[in-house]
């Protein structure tokens, strides 16, 4: 039996006692599945997806993520976890005048790949959301939804076992956001066995995903059940 991709004991986060943001919580994500983090701006969607993804350390309680035990706020494991993790914000963060294949490709390269394999499976990245053809372009010239695209595809193309998204359709319109909910659900198709995790207000991001954690409130609070 597969270990759960995330799980969280009595976990808190603050940036100040006066201003508790998550408090005691207590969640199991299953390895494998995918979930919609739905709530509005301001209720901790995004700072719990900071914790998962390694970015902040928790205040107290226990958090493990993909087998790494984060708990303690240990840099060191922080950064073990980060090399597994594919990560889409909002933002898309692109080199602008570098073309869509280069810029799916860096990941690789950091990672000592070789040219010609880093571009292979960046192409590859880039077809399966739907972008093969303009692998080439610069991103400067690329449309706000192709751009995401790009994102999703450099996200997954290092393979990880967890692929967290903090508002990836924040910034764009409706039939642009289905295009990008769908390249989400397709990139998985590069990662067998990986666990997306989704933080948004977009209620239509809960179509491709299997399980859904609402939070309503200004803080994310007890024992969340995916439903």
């Amino acid at each position: 039996m597969l270990e759960d991709a995330v799980v969280a004991e009595d976990l808190s986060f603050s940036y100040s006692p006066e201003t508790p943001i998550i408090e005691n919580l207590s969640l199991n994500i299953p390895t494998g599945s995918s979930v919609a983090i739905i709530g509005p701006s301001g209720s901790g969607k995004s700072t719990l997806l900071a914790l998962l993804g390694g970015f902040v350390a928790p205040t107290s309680g226990l958090l493990s993520v993909i087998g790494v035990d984060i708990s303690q706020g240990s840099l060191r494991r922080r950064t073990q976890l980060q090399q597994e993790l594919g990560w889409v914000q909002q933002t898309t963060n692109l080199l602008p005048f570098r073309s869509a294949r280069d810029n799916v490709a860096l990941p690789l390269r950091l990672r000592g790949c070789g040219f010609n394999e880093a571009n292979a499976i960046a192409n590859q990245a880039l077809e399966v959301v739907g972008l093969r053809e303009l692998a080439g372009s610069a991103c400067r010239r690329l449309s706000g939804g192709q751009a995401q695209r790009v994102c999703i595809a450099r996200a997954v193309v290092t393979r990880p076992r967890l692929l967290l998204a903090d508002e990836p359709t924040g910034q764009l319109d409706a039939s642009t956001t289905k295009y990008i909910l769908n390249a989400l659900h397709d990139a998985l198709k590069l990662v067998p066995g990986a666990t997306l995790v989704i933080a948004t207000h977009d209620e239509a991001a809960t179509s491709i995903c299997e399980h859904t954690l609402s939070v309503s409130d200004r803080q994310v609070v007890g024992n969340l059940v995916l439903s």
